[in-house]
């Protein structure tokens, strides 16, 4: 992501509108690294200055974390949970 993606966001905001409170972009890029593939995780967050809303709390969905060893494959933080495995990982 970059500074490209983070401008599209705040031409989108300059515009006027009070109603959206953020804008977040989120990947999970795929690559091939000695013969395996691996997935990374890229997010941004931008918020809006001129919200209407909720200027106390704070609006952000994701947070910096280490990644697991490379040879786990589900490469999300642990409290996520895929759409495939559900309901399956909240019965627990």
């Amino acid at each position: 992501m970059d500074r490209v993606t983070a401008q599209g966001a705040l031409d989108f905001f300059a515009k006027g509108t009070g109603r959206v409170v953020s804008v977040k972009f989120y990947v999970e890029p795929l690559h091939w690294h000695d013969d395996e593939l691996q997935q990374g995780h890229f997010f941004m967050e931008i918020l809006n200055p001129r919200r209407r809303y909720g200027r106390e709390f704070d609006w952000k969905l994701f947070e910096r974390w280490k990644r697991p060893p490379l040879e786990i494959w589900n490469a999300l933080p642990p409290k996520w949970l895929r759409l495939t495995d559900f309901p399956r990982g909240i019965l627990r």
